[in-house]
């Protein structure tokens, strides 16, 4: 009785709750694909709040709303584009980044015709390199410029630029030490944190302050960045705007260094002064305990395989017990007794 009752009740309730369209509605090309900046990252704005209240009051009876938001490239569509994203649709953020992700939602709201982002929002956007931003709302910031609009009847979207996004790797000869979250936002609000030439860390470095110098990326991939800096006055920070995580290794000049968090949430190493290359390679330990552990499983299984044979093997076979007589009737051999 119970299993013609749940398979009912499972139909009824989730055979309409997925949308079937055909593919090539949603892997066409997005609208605001050709104005993204390819030296920068993405942010989408209001687009989930919309896309739950279509949802929650119509479901999928007005596909429309649903492929007008595919164009707002919101996480994680952004990767079939290879279009980097500032932000992660995950079920478990890293630690870090949420933090960073939950002082930008602080400073963000959004209503039913509008999203403000306050002045630090700008400046959090900026610091992690954000060069666009896709909103589902008209964006109220003092610095974000409007530049695309999709005009949709259900969801009009808005393609704002932001010039004064921060490089991705720069030279920081300016660092403030914060040992906590809220002192690391405080020092960030001050105007004497300068994007693109401060840097926050979480213990003193000596820095004489001359400015100047330049980083650029040369090759960059998942698990590996290499970076050229030249013409470097004085001992700085190089700051990466990718995220501190156990298992990234560096090298300057193929001499291994400390990576050190930056920014809350970003990659440091200290650098002197003059031309060098600065190398990040993703080794995390947890391969090499997940591969040792791996052949000692795989060693153990093949044993316990093989212990059977091996048991058969070592074991001696017991002598066959001599007949007395033969299958003729006959008796078996006799033997002679000495008194």
């Amino acid at each position: 009785l119970l299993v013609p009752f749940n398979v009912s009740h499972l139909w009824k309730t989730w055979s309409s709750y997925h949308l079937f369209q055909p593919a090539n509605i949603w892997l066409a090309k997005p609208a605001f694909l050709d104005a993204f900046n390819p030296n920068g990252r993405i942010v989408s704005l209001a687009t989930e709040g919309v896309h739950n209240t279509f949802f929650v009051t119509k479901g999928w009876t007005n596909p429309v709303p649903y492929a007008a938001l595919r164009n707002a490239l919101a996480p994680d569509s952004n990767v079939l584009w290879n279009i980097p994203s500032a932000t992660v649709y995950a079920g478990r953020s890293l630690r870090r980044k949420n933090l960073i992700d939950g002082l930008l939602l602080a400073e963000t709201t959004t209503g039913k015709k509008f999203a403000t982002v306050s002045a630090f929002g700008e400046k959090l956007l900026s610091l992690q390199g954000v060069t666009t931003i896709i909103s589902a709302r008209a964006v109220n910031a003092p610095n974000l410029t409007l530049d695309k609009t999709i005009q949709n009847s259900e969801v009009p979207l808005y393609l704002y630029t932001n010039a004064s996004a921060a490089p991705h790797t720069y030279l920081a000869h300016h660092a403030v030490v914060s040992t906590t979250l809220s002192e690391a936002a405080n020092a960030m609000r001050s105007d004497d944190f300068i994007l693109g030439a401060s840097a926050i860390v979480s213990k003193p470095f000596v820095l004489d302050n001359k400015q100047g110098g330049e980083a650029y990326i040369t090759r960059k991939s998942d698990r590996h960045v290499t970076i050229e800096v030249r013409n470097n006055p004085s001992k700085a920070v190089l700051v990466l705007a990718d995220t501190f995580y156990p298992g990234w290794n560096a090298m300057v000049d193929n001499a291994k260094i400390e990576i050190f968090p930056v920014n809350i949430a970003q990659r440091g190493v200290l650098v002197p002064s003059g031309n060098h290359q600065v190398v990040f390679d993703y080794q995390p330990k947890s391969i090499i305990y997940g591969g040792i552990i791996s052949a000692l499983a795989l060693t153990v299984a093949i044993i316990l395989m093989g212990f059977p044979w091996l048991v058969s093997l070592f074991r001696t076979a017991p002598k066959a017990p001599v007949p007395d007589r033969d299958s003729f009737g006959n008796r078996g051999p006799t033997r002679t007794h000495k008194a």
